[in-house]
């Protein structure tokens, strides 16, 4: 269930990083990425 919103989040990255900004939008994924994996750790059993 994970798995499909993981690559899409990576497809969203790369076309984000492809239109510029590396560094603001690196920081934003990094904490949107860090928000989704607490989120999701408990149903999804890991760390």
């Amino acid at each position: 269930m994970i798995k499909p919103m993981m690559i899409a989040i990576d497809l969203i990255m790369i076309a984000f990083f492809v239109q510029g900004g590396y560094k603001e939008l690196a920081d934003t994924n990094t904490r949107m990425i860090n928000w989704i994996e607490n989120t999701w750790s408990g149903d999804l059993g890991t760390v």
